[in-house]
């Protein structure tokens, strides 16, 4: 799985890159620019596609992601859980961007949705911001 990454788009676009480890089944989906009502649709597209692409597991790296509206959080839910109920396992990984960080945290999705440290590894939830003891990691 080496391949280079997209350019981060200017404005309200979304690029959107997968690749498959057919070795391992992990399908690893890497948005860059805004996840909004622009750009959902396609953002849910390329995560639907790991129902016929053969995964057994997707990882979702949002760290190239500037900002995610509601619509945006909707989409990343929904797909979530059309992946769990046809049994493909779904996690994101922890480096977020700072603004994904933030919203996932202020929301508490980062309580909610799983969290992988490691292609093979899952965990939850991302790590604690810097200086927040308030915050723990859910285990």
């Amino acid at each position: 799985m080496g391949s280079a990454q997209p350019r981060r788009p200017p404005g309200d676009s979304l690029t959107v890159h997968s690749e498959l480890d057919e070795h391992e089944g992990v399908l690893v989906v890497r948005p860059a620019g805004e996840i909004t009502i622009a750009t959902a649709p396609a953002f849910e597209d390329q995560l639907r596609a790991a129902l016929e692409s053969g995964a057994t597991r997707v990882l979702a790296d949002l760290r190239r992601v500037d900002f995610v509206d509601s619509i945006g959080l909707r989409a990343l839910i929904k797909v979530a859980e059309s992946l769990w109920s046809a049994g493909i396992e779904f996690a994101i990984l922890p480096e977020l961007s700072p603004a994904v960080d933030r919203i996932l945290r202020v929301t508490q999705l980062s309580e909610a949705l799983p969290f992988a440290h490691e292609v093979g590894r899952p965990d939850k939830g991302p790590a604690p911001a810097p200086g927040d003891e308030s915050t723990e990691r859910r285990g």
